[in-house]
C-alpha cells in the first residue's frame, strides 16, 4: 500500500483498478478533498492527458520497492531496462503523486522543485512520445512499440516543460489534444501549449522566452536599378545610389499586390516550416497599402486557414505608416504572454507595397511581405522590459487622398521627425535598461542595431545620432577622438542639433567604423528592394540573420520601428542558436536571401514607369482581368487574376498541374 507523500494537503493516486480518469479536473478536486483516488487507466490517450497535466502532477513508477522516475522511466523503455520491463509487462503499479497545499491550488503548484510555478520538472526526455505507444491498460499489462532513443530532443511546439533552459517538447501532437501524429524525423508540428491543446486554453503553459520562432520573405521579381533611374529621370549621377544609399528598388506589376505577397509568405512558411495551420492561434497583419476601407487583409488570408478547419484565429490589421508590423508584432507577442494564450502559434504579417507620384520621392519605394511566427523557447527572443516609445501628432507623410496610392509627403519634416523620436525612444530605452540592470547603456551593448529604413542614407545619419547621444549622456563612452570632434556641438539645442549640417556630418565621421560593423550587416534587402514600410525593419533584421547567424548565439540586437504621423519604439532582441526547426541556421536556409536576390529581373526604368502608370489606373477600378502574366514568379506564388464588377478581388496560385483558385471567400 503507498501512503500518501509529503505533508497535509498531500495526496497519492494509485492507477490500478477503478474506473476514473485522472485528468486535470480529478486532480483538481483531489486537492480539493485531499482524497486518495484510486483510478484505472483505461488508454495512451489517458496517459498522455496525465502527462499534459503535469503542472499538477509528478509521476513515478514503483517496480517492487522502489521508485522510478520518469527521467527513470524513458531511460528504461529506451534502453531495456529489464526491473523496467518486468514492470510494465506484469502490469506492476504506476503511482501519480500530487504534492501540493490546497490553499495555493490557484496560485504557485508547490511541487517539491525549485521555481516550479508554472510546470512539473520531468527534464528532457521523450516521455510522452515513449509512454503513448499502444498502451494497454495497467491491469493487463503494457505492449510497447519502438521509442525514440533514450537522450534525443523531438523539436515541437510551444508546450515546453523546462529544467535549467533545457527543453522538452512533444512531437506532433494532434491539434485537438489527442495522440502524437508525427515522428521526430517528420517533425510535423502541431500546437502542443500545454493542457487544454488546441483552443481548450484552460492551462497552457507559462511562456518564456517568447520571440520569433521563425521567419520568411517574399519580395517581387522584378526590380529597377537606381543607378539607371538616375539616367532615366535625369539627376545627377550618385544621386540616388550615394545620395539615398539605394542600390535597387523591387516593384509589383498588375499581376502582385500586398494580399497576393502576404497569401504567398503565409504559404511558404506554412510548408517550409511544416506548420499544421490549425496551430495558428492568433494571426495579426501590418500594412499601410489600403486594398478596402473595411475588410483586412487577414480575412483574404483566413483562406489558408479554412483550409484546414481552423476559424479560431484572433487577431486583425494594424495600421500607421510604417510601424503597423511592430504593432503586430507586439500585439502577438502580448496574447503569447498573457492569460488569454492558448498555446497555439502566432503569427505576424507585414506587408506593403511602397510607391510614390513622379519626383524625389519615388526612387524611395519598395515592396515585399514578410511573415514571423510567434512563440515560446525562440531564438528571436523579446527582452520586453527594455522597450521605449515615442508617440506625437505630425503631418511628415500620410495618405488623405483616397482616390490615391501616394502619399503627401514632408520630406524635411519627416526626416526630423524620425531622429526626434529617435531621440526619445532612446532615453526611454535607456532608463529602463539601467532600471533593471543597474549600469548605464550605449551603443557598445548592443551587438547590432537595426533601424526602419526608408532609404539607406537615414540610416546612417540615425545610428551617427545614437553615438551623438552617447556622447551627451556620458562623453566618457565614446573615445577621445569622438569627444574633441563633438564636443563644438555639445551645447545645441535639440532643435539645432536636428539642423546641423556640420553636426551630422561630424558625427558620421566618428561613428562610422561602429557603423560598419553593428549596422552595416543589417542593411542588406533594404538597399537591395528599397522601402518596404511595415516590413523594412523585419528586412534589415533578416539580413542580420543572413550574414550573421552563425555568430549571433549570445548577442543583442536593438531595434528602432518607426511610422510617420507618428508612432516608434526602440526594443531589442536577445539571440541564441535555437532548436531545428527553429533555429537561426534553418531560418537563413529557408529565407535563403541569396538566391532570391540574384533571381530577380532586372526592369529598364521605362518598364517600370509603365508599369506604376497601369497601377495608378487600376486603384480603386473595378470589374477588370489582368494579364495572368506569370512568367517571372516562382511555383508557389499567388496572384491577381480579376477583379469583378462588385470590386471583388481573385486571385490564383502558380503551380504544378493542379492549382487552387483562390477567391473572396468563394
Amino acid at each position: 500500500m503507498l501512503l500518501p507523500r509529503g505533508g497535509s494537503g498531500s495526496i497519492a493516486a494509485r492507477l490500478i483498478g477503478g474506473g476514473c480518469l485522472l485528468d486535470g479536473a480529478a486532480l483538481y478536486s483531489m486537492v480539493r478533498s485531499g482524497d486518495n483516488v484510486t483510478c484505472k487507466l483505461a488508454s495512451n490517450a489517458q496517459l498522455l492527458d496525465l502527462l499534459r497535466a503535469s503542472r499538477l502532477v509528478k509521476l513515478f513508477m514503483v517496480v517492487g520497492r522502489r521508485e522510478l522516475n520518469v527521467r527513470e522511466m524513458s531511460a528504461a523503455v529506451n534502453t531495456g531496462k529489464e526491473e523496467m520491463l518486468a514492470a510494465v509487462n506484469t502490469g506492476e503499479e504506476m503511482i501519480a503523486t500530487v504534492n501540493t497545499i490546497k490553499e495555493e491550488m490557484l496560485g504557485v503548484v508547490n511541487t517539491g522543485e525549485e521555481d516550479m510555478p508554472a510546470a512539473v520538472n520531468i527534464g528532457e526526455e521523450v516521455m510522452p512520445t515513449a509512454v503513448d505507444n499502444d498502451l494497454e491498460t495497467l491491469d493487463k499489462g503494457f505492449a510497447w512499440a519502438e521509442a525514440p532513443k533514450y537522450g534525443e530532443t523531438i523539436a515541437g511546439p510551444p508546450m515546453a516543460i523546462e529544467e535549467e533552459n533545457e527543453h522538452f517538447m512533444t512531437a506532433g501532437c494532434d491539434p485537438d489534444g489527442d495522440e502524437p501524429t508525427g515522428t521526430n524525423e517528420e517533425w510535423s508540428f502541431a500546437c502542443s501549449g500545454g493542457v487544454g491543446v488546441g483552443g481548450g486554453g484552460e492551462m497552457a503553459s507559462e511562456a518564456k522566452d517568447v520571440g520569433i520562432l521563425a521567419m520568411d520573405i517574399y519580395f517581387p521579381p522584378n526590380c529597377v536599378l537606381q543607378e539607371e533611374l538616375e539616367t532615366h529621370d535625369g539627376v545627377s549621377k550618385g544621386k540616388y545610389t550615394i545620395g539615398l544609399g539605394q542600390e535597387s528598388m523591387a516593384f509589383c506589376t498588375e499581376v502582385e499586390d500586398v494580399i497576393s505577397m502576404s497569401l504567398t509568405v503565409v504559404k511558404s512558411l506554412l510548408k517550409n516550416y511544416n506548420i499544421d495551420p490549425k496551430c495558428i492561434g492568433r494571426l495579426e497583419v501590418g500594412s499601410e497599402t489600403v486594398i478596402d476601407k473595411s475588410k483586412s487583409i487577414k480575412t483574404w488570408l483566413m483562406q489558408i486557414f479554412e483550409e484546414s478547419g481552423n476559424t479560431d484565429i484572433e487577431g486583425v490589421d494594424s495600421s500607421n505608416a510604417c510601424y503597423g508590423g511592430t504593432a503586430a508584432l507586439f500585439n502577438c507577442v502580448n496574447w503569447v504572454e498573457s492569460n488569454s494564450w492558448d498555446g497555439r502559434y502566432g503569427l505576424v504579417v507585414c506587408t506593403d507595397s511602397a510607391v510614390y507620384a513622379e519626383g524625389p520621392a519615388r526612387p524611395t519605394g519598395g515592396a515585399a511581405a514578410i511573415a514571423l511566427l510567434i512563440g515560446p523557447n525562440a531564438p528571436i527572443s523579446f527582452e520586453s522590459r527594455y522597450r521605449g516609445s515615442h508617440m506625437a501628432h505630425v503631418y511628415d507623410f500620410y495618405k488623405p487622398d483616397l482616390t490615391s496610392e501616394y502619399p503627401v509627403v514632408d520630406g524635411k519634416l519627416s526626416q526630423t521627425c524620425y531622429l526626434m523620436a529617435l531621440d526619445s525612444c532612446y532615453n526611454v530605452f535607456c532608463k529602463k535598461y539601467e532600471k533593471h540592470e543597474g549600469k548605464q547603456f550605449s551603443t557598445f551593448d548592443a551587438d547590432y542595431v537595426v533601424f526602419h529604413s526608408p532609404y539607406n542614407k537615414l540610416v546612417q545619419k540615425s545610428f551617427a545620432r545614437l553615438y551623438y547621444n552617447d556622447f551627451l549622456r556620458n562623453c566618457s563612452t565614446v573615445d577621445e577622438e569622438s569627444r574633441e570632434k563633438l564636443a563644438p556641438y555639445a551645447g545645441l539645442s535639440s532643435e539645432e542639433s536636428y539642423q546641423s549640417r556640420d553636426l551630422e556630418k561630424a558625427s558620421q565621421q566618428v561613428a562610422k567604423n561602429l557603423y560598419e560593423s553593428k549596422v552595416q550587416p543589417t542593411t542588406l534587402i533594404p538597399k537591395q528592394v528599397g522601402n518596404m514600410y511595415t516590413a523594412s525593419l523585419y528586412a534589415a533584421l533578416a539580413s542580420i540573420i543572413h550574414n550573421r547567424h552563425e555568430t549571433l548565439a549570445g548577442q543583442r540586437i536593438v531595434m528602432f520601428s518607426y511610422g510617420s504621423g507618428l508612432t516608434s519604439t526602440m526594443f531589442s532582441f536577445k539571440i541564441n542558436e535555437g532548436q531545428h526547426p527553429f533555429s537561426l541556421l534553418n531560418i537563413a536556409n529557408i529565407m535563403d536571401v541569396s538566391k532570391k536576390l540574384k533571381a530577380r529581373h532586372v526592369v529598364p526604368p521605362k518598364k517600370f514607369v509603365e508599369a506604376l502608370k497601369l497601377m495608378e489606373h487600376r486603384y480603386g477600378a473595378k470589374d477588370f482581368v489582368t494579364s495572368q502574366d506569370t512568367s517571372l514568379l516562382s511555383a508557389g506564388t499567388y496572384y491577381l487574376t480579376h477583379v469583378d464588377s462588385m470590386y471583388r478581388r481573385f486571385y490564383d496560385v502558380k503551380g504544378d498541374a493542379v492549382t487552387t483558385a483562390m477567391s473572396n471567400g468563394h
